[in-house]
């Protein structure tokens, strides 16, 4: 005698699954949306460190001033090669939810085109130190924190806070 069995689930055991696999994800949505702003200014700052780091080296290499222009009235800056007549190695343009909310920085104004108003700069000399005092950059992004980069002139070295 064959008994004929079906297999599967019921309905409520269904619901059931359905009602746990919602109410985990009510207690990781809100972490989960922490976590990514926290990425995107993760992202950010290892950028700009890594922009900084990559001057640095390229005025040991070259011999030469290298260094970094904020603007900060737009939220970019520039990677460039001298100081007096800068070339612009590379542009950046930051994402909208970051901004460059602080730099204690020298003055700069030698580098002002329609596109872009120098405001502040780092340079560093032919031997990796800064061309100036100490410093910092401090990144924000909105409704998470902020992040400070923070410059030493006599080695040019750059610690994270």
């Amino acid at each position: 005698m064959k008994i004929n069995q079906q297999q599967g689930f019921t309905l409520v055991e269904l619901l059931v699954v359905c009602a746990i696999v919602s109410g985990l994800l009510l207690l990781v949505g809100p972490k989960f949306n922490n976590y990514l702003a926290y990425l995107e200014l993760e992202t950010t700052i290892n950028q700009l460190v890594s922009d900084l780091k990559w001057a640095r080296q390229q005025a040991v290499i070259n011999q030469k001033v290298w260094g970094v222009v904020f603007d900060l009235t737009e939220n970019k800056y520039l990677v460039v090669e001298g100081k007096l007549e800068p070339q612009v190695i590379r542009k950046v343009e930051l994402e909208e939810k970051v901004a460059i909310k602080e730099v204690t920085l020298p003055e700069y104004n030698e580098f002002i085109t329609e596109n872009f108003n120098a405001e502040r700069a780092v340079f560093f000399k032919k031997l990796g130190n800064l061309a100036g005092h100490n410093g910092a950059v401090k990144l924000e992004l909105e409704d998470y924190g902020t992040r400070k980069i923070v410059y030493s002139s006599n080695a040019g070295e750059l610690n994270l806070e």
